[in-house]
């Protein structure tokens, strides 16, 4: 880590420890704030990006639990964002394999060949559609939400099912 992220996130154990920060949501906000710039700051090599993200992470959300660990916005807050890591590396992993699987049809007759590629095409294609839904980015985790803010719920009719969705979807 950077020596401005150090003081940060030093600062932010500082308030935890002296309970500081009012309230869940101011917390956890503050916290996901943090990880965004530990994140953001954090050196990662060409390989195994999000290994290293994920001890980067690990290694401060140990620290802030430990400060207080009473709080526990600052613990689910390290666990989503874990686990956004690790869905995007998934989904990452997911296209890599698409691709490369696309790539290595060729004209060879060989039957155990072709099983072989069926069996990886399979694996892509049911890794991909379970990714088809995206889930929330740590910008999503930030954004500020109304506390009256409600899904409308509406019937739905026959023709919305053509791909049309009433969910807010978030990239």
């Amino acid at each position: 880590m950077m020596p401005d992220i150090h003081a940060l996130v030093n600062d932010f154990l500082s308030k935890l420890k002296k309970r500081k920060i009012e309230g869940s949501q101011a917390t956890a906000k503050q916290t996901a704030e943090l990880l965004r710039s530990v994140i953001s700051q954090t050196r990662v090599p060409y390989t195994n990006q999000s290994a290293a993200l994920i001890d980067s992470v690990k290694a401060v959300g140990e620290r802030l639990i430990a400060a207080n660990p009473v709080e526990l916005a600052v613990g689910n807050i390290v666990r989503h964002v874990l686990h956004i890591i690790r869905e995007e590396d998934l989904s990452m992993t997911t296209a890599a394999m698409a691709g490369l699987d696309l790539s290595a049809v060729s004209d060879e007759e060989d039957d155990a060949d072709q099983d072989d590629r069926a069996g990886l095409s399979a694996a892509a294609v049911a890794a991909a559609s379970r990714s088809t839904w995206h889930p929330p980015s740590l910008q999503t985790l930030l954004e500020d939400v109304p506390d009256n803010a409600a899904v409308p719920h509406t019937s739905s009719s026959g023709g919305d099912s053509e791909g049309k969705s009433k969910c807010k979807t978030f990239n």
